[in-house]
């Protein structure tokens, strides 16, 4: 791709990145569709559970990942593999957080970025109030 792109071949280089393009968000909608997401209130944060019944995306779900985006000195978050997938356990002990992650849930606060996960697409993390979803 880097040749096409060097040898001033623009058009194929565009139809070859439209083409990756197509294919990752293939992907992604697959990855979306095969997980069932459950989020629960408990007293101090939120439990969300995401499962799949496809061992592919079963592993994708379980594997390490880097932590990334803002951290928050008042969040703690505990992942847990479980049989089919993973829970995650968020937690603060600012009621303020709290609420903002409770919140969420039902598509207010903040964290969520359309993908089902605290912090788009890495375990964990939060953006600030004044941040755009």
């Amino acid at each position: 791709m880097k040749q096409l792109f060097l040898n001033n071949d623009f058009e194929s280089f565009k139809v070859k990145m439209q083409k990756m393009q197509e294919e990752r968000q293939a992907e992604q909608k697959k990855f979306q569709d095969s997980v069932t997401r459950e989020v629960t209130n408990i007293d101090n944060g939120i439990v969300m559970t995401m499962t799949s019944s496809n061992p592919e995306i079963v592993a994708k779900l379980q594997a390490p990942r880097e932590e990334r985006g803002p951290k928050h000195d008042d969040v703690q978050n505990v992942t847990e593999n479980i049989e089919n997938g993973v829970r995650i356990t968020i937690t603060s002990t600012d009621a303020d957080t709290v609420t903002r992650l409770q919140t969420k849930k039902e598509g207010k606060g903040f964290g969520m970025h359309g993908r089902g996960q605290i912090g788009g697409g890495h375990r964990g993390g939060m953006m600030d109030n004044n941040d755009n979803e």
